[in-house]
């Protein structure tokens, strides 16, 4: 197997580790790859070095900007460092190459919601809604209530809640 398959072997294993050192020499023999950057900034992520995973996804969505998750993983990581700007810059690069839309949205929101430009993060919160963002309603529900809107927070965490429970598995 080549690298970039035992490093997604060791990544599924949770050995987050080795399959950094596998997609790290995956990135050094194929360094025009974008999949290999993206891969390694994926097993950064996963072990929290978040300014080695800057450095990969930006290698791997300047390569190939439709490579699935670059961008996202760049606006991600800059989200976390506190680097609002460069994040709506990935998110909106991801967004324009029809990256995973539910995730970016929901990543363009809660970025905008830390500038904080309330508008801007609630037009954001409502289009991942609409796009069915995992847990979006929920972050929605708190972005509200800490925007001093409790009877609206309240009301979009029931839903959160009841859908939720509606799409748990029946046990028969």
């Amino acid at each position: 197997a080549d690298s970039v398959e035992r490093g997604l072997d060791a990544f599924r294993g949770r050995d987050f580790k080795t399959a950094e050192r596998e997609f790290a020499k995956a990135a050094s023999d194929t360094p025009a790859s974008a999949r290999a950057w993206k891969l390694l900034a994926m097993a950064y992520i996963a072990e929290e070095k978040y300014e080695a995973a800057e450095d990969s996804s930006r290698k791997a969505c300047e390569l190939d900007p439709r490579e699935e998750n670059a961008c996202y993983y760049l606006g991600y990581v800059d989200y976390t460092l506190g680097r609002f700007d460069k994040s709506l810059q990935a998110y909106h690069k991801a967004l324009a190459n029809r990256a995973d839309q539910p995730r970016v949205l929901l990543g363009l929101a809660k970025t905008y919601e830390a500038m904080p430009d309330a508008r801007e993060a609630e037009r954001y919160y409502k289009a991942a809604i609409e796009a069915g963002a995992a847990h979006s309603k929920i972050d929605y529900g708190m972005f509200l209530f800490k925007d001093g809107r409790g009877a609206a927070s309240l009301q979009v965490l029931r839903e959160a809640g009841a859908t939720a429970r509606s799409e748990e598995p029946t046990s028969e």
